[in-house]
């Protein structure tokens, strides 16, 4: 799976906890990896750290017990700072949760290419112009297997864009099926 711009990696580990919890209560089984990527560097820096304020991760809505399960934590090395929380070394240290540097403008490499099952791009596509779009799309549409999804943010669905719509079948809200 791929999760991009992943900015800090909250979307990218809330993804690898939840696949993480389906094969240790044994609904699943199967191996995952879910690659977060971002352009900015020093986002990245802090998404490969997995330490968050505790309130915050707190308030993701039905994550309470992914999170007691998947997160440790963590002394504060700034006096009266808030509390904070560490992503547990089964998803960093397991690389279930991995993170790069990457500008979606250009070409994945040609390893990823029908690779990966699943992408998640929320909210890029609605800041750019249609040129970039084009590109974009374009870029995600060779690493995503035949019939994989590209799961796009609620406020992006129906995109009138000519190379979206050669590349993938609407499938639900913002879902969508790589022909």
């Amino acid at each position: 799976m791929l999760s991009a711009p992943c900015s800090t990696g909250e979307e990218t580990y809330s993804i690898a906890m939840f696949l993480q919890n389906l094969v240790d209560c044994k609904i699943f089984n199967f191996d995952f990896k879910v690659l977060g990527l971002d352009i900015d560097a020093e986002a990245i820096r802090h998404a490969n750290k997995g330490i968050y304020e505790t309130e915050k991760v707190k308030n993701a809505n039905g994550f309470e017990r992914l999170l007691e399960r998947y997160t440790t934590p963590i002394m504060n090395p700034i006096k009266n700072g808030p509390e904070l929380c560490q992503i547990s070394e089964k998803i960093r240290k397991e690389k279930k949760a991995m993170f790069g540097v990457k500008n979606l403008m250009e070409p994945l490499p040609s390893r990823f290419k029908d690779y990966v099952d699943v992408v998640f791009c929320k909210n890029l596509i609605i800041y750019l112009n249609e040129k970039n779009k084009s590109r974009l799309i374009e870029n995600l549409q060779t690493t995503i297997k035949k019939d994989g999804l590209l799961i796009i943010g609620a406020s992006e669905s129906g995109i009138g864009n000519a190379v979206f719509k050669e590349h993938f079948e609407y499938t639900g809200v913002s879902v969508y099926m790589k022909k």
